[in-house]
C-alpha cells in the first residue's frame, strides 16, 4: 500500500486510542515526515511508512530506531515510547540495526 494510506490508517488509530488521549498525547500529519507524535507540547517522535514497515524516529534521533509491521504493533510501541515505559523487545517490536 502507499505511504499515504498506511500513515492515514495509523493516524486514525493513534488519534482514537484512549490510553494515549488520557496521557495528553496527540498525533498529526507532519509537513516533511509521516506522523508526528506529541505528549503535551513535547515532541516524542515520528512514524513513517517505508518498505512495507512503519519506522519510528524518536525525539533527538536522526534515524529510526524502532519498526512495526502492523498498525497494532505501531500503536503498542507508541504507547510504550510516548508514555515513557521501556519498549518491549519481544516478537512484536524489534530494534533496527
Amino acid at each position: 500500500m502507499s505511504p499515504g494510506i498506511m500513515e492515514e490508517q495509523l493516524l486514525v488509530a493513534l488519534g482514537t486510542d484512549a490510553d494515549l488521549a488520557a496521557a495528553g498525547c496527540a498525533a498529526e500529519i507532519g509537513e516533511q515526515v509521516g506522523i508526528i507524535v506529541r505528549r503535551g507540547s513535547h515532541y516524542r517522535g515520528a512514524w513513517y511508512w517505508q518498505r512495507d514497515t512503519f519506522s519510528f524516529t524518536p525525539a533527538g534521533y536522526s534515524e529510526s530506531t524502532f519498526e512495526a509491521r502492523t498498525i497494532d504493533e505501531a500503536l503498542a510501541l507508541t504507547r510504550q515510547l510516548a508514555l515513557k515505559a521501556a519498549p518491549s523487545r519481544g516478537p512484536r517490536t524489534r530494534m533496527l540495526d
